[in-house]
């Protein structure tokens, strides 16, 4: 058994005075089972390998960046191209240290002569007065707040095993999963809603977090009008638009299950192996196929003629009849105005991330050389996607790393595949 303890506390020059100090502590316990039984003597059973056991909890602080207690404009200024860009944030000289809590617990078992184990930890983290934007009217953008209670949790697990095995070849087969959920348990008193947008740009949605919502949820700017069954409502065969005075989310970036799988085999001096990257679940608006609907370039576009949409007359309630012009309709559902519920995917796929093959000569191959190893490799990266339900576009999409981005596919660039050789020699 081990405990490890730690114990710090920061002052920090980037908040208020009275509120710059934070203390922080963690605690760390490991109980290894199997070498428990072997010290009071008891039989460990022939299948069981190894067996620990995790626990700890940990309290993390985190202060601000510079210049957030006053506001001064000319340090929130960016150039794109020639043409100078305010971004107006208004300080706060009241801010607090961002505080989290979390815990974990975890169990680590091995089975059968380490041919088969797994790792499972499951996880749960608090934070408080998270410190980011907060979007405001007017002459300010954006208000520089604590947010509040933000709730973090799921599980990993990863299974290790190796099915197969002689003298000559091994098969190896590992799998990953994970699941995580985040909730706005609570927000600042002074805001009902929190913009994640934070270019501020107008896109077709806005990502953003509402008390009691899950963050990530997807709010569009125009949706269609529905009646009280769901069903969109059509003028003139048209159907009708609004812009939504109520958030109602039409999705949410956040995944149900994270998932790799990574076989290897080798046979004497050959191997192979691959890597399967893998989400299910989650939400992604394409920017891109809206925006090509609008322009007639879109695959949905092919058919310009007369087109019966969907809906139901809003003044008999009677399923549409009436036919529209083609290009009329795609103009108005697409564009950079477009209907996001009719641009929301499924952002599930299964991707072959890699794929190599490598080749090691055998000492007695080499015994008559100056080489003492000799190893060949060939690997090809982002080979494909073996199920995706985006059109044309990666489910991957985001022009960047932020949490807005992952539920927009715009402007994007996709993935590379790539190929790649290796020698490696030892002398």
């Amino acid at each position: 058994m081990s405990l490890d303890l730690t114990a710090r506390n920061d002052w920090s020059s980037t908040l208020p005075v009275n509120n710059r100090s934070y203390f922080y502590d963690s605690a760390n316990l490991s109980f290894v089972v199997t070498d428990f039984m072997q010290q009071m003597g008891w039989k460990r059973p022939s299948w069981l390998t190894f067996a620990k056991v995790r626990l700890s909890a940990a309290k993390v602080g985190k202060d601000t960046d510079p210049y957030e207690l006053e506001t001064y404009p000319e340090f929130h200024r960016t150039i794109a191209g020639n043409n100078p860009i305010k971004s107006r944030i208004k300080a706060n000289s009241e801010l607090k240290p961002e505080i989290s809590h979390a815990y974990e617990a975890g169990l680590d078992m091995k089975f059968l002569n380490n041919r088969l184990g797994f790792d499972f930890t499951y996880y749960q983290s608090s934070t408080i007065n998270q410190i980011m934007n907060a979007p405001m009217s007017g002459y300010w953008d954006w208000k520089r707040i604590n947010a509040g209670d933000i709730e973090n949790k799921g599980f990993e697990f990863m299974i290790y095993s190796t099915p197969f095995k002689t003298q000559n070849s091994e098969f190896n087969l590992n799998v990953n999963f994970a699941h995580n959920n985040t909730v706005v348990k609570e927000l600042n008193s002074d805001v009902d809603y929190i913009s994640l947008n934070y270019k501020k740009e107008r896109m077709l949605v806005d990502v953003g977090a509402v008390q009691g919502g899950r963050l990530g949820d997807i709010y569009p700017n125009v949706r269609y009008v529905r009646d009280e069954n769901g069903n969109v409502k059509t003028r003139a065969g048209f159907p009708l638009v609004e812009q939504p005075i109520k958030r109602a989310p039409i999705g949410n970036i956040q995944p149900d299950l994270l998932m790799s799988v990574s076989p290897s085999f080798t046979y004497k001096g050959l191997s192979v192996s691959a890597l399967f990257d893998m989400k299910f679940g989650g939400d992604i608006v394409s920017m891109s196929e809206a925006i090509a609907t609008g322009y007639g370039t879109a695959k949905r576009t092919e058919n310009r003629e007369n087109i019966i949409f969907n809906g139901v007359d809003e003044t008999t309630g009677l399923p549409n009849t009436i036919a529209v012009n083609g290009e009329e309709l795609y103009k108005m559902i697409g564009g950079e105005n477009a209907v996001a519920e009719e641009f929301l995917y499924d952002a599930s796929y299964i991707k072959l991330k890699e794929l190599s093959f490598g080749y090691s000569f055998s000492k007695k191959m080499l015994n008559k050389t100056f080489i003492n190893s000799l190893r060949v490799s060939l690997v090809g990266r982002n080979l494909c996607y073996l199920l995706k339900h985006t059109p044309g576009t990666s489910p991957e999409g985001g022009f960047d790393t932020t949490m807005f981005s992952q539920a927009i596919d715009f402007t994007s660039v996709p993935y590379s595949r790539t190929f790649g050789f290796s020698i490696n020699v030892g002398l």
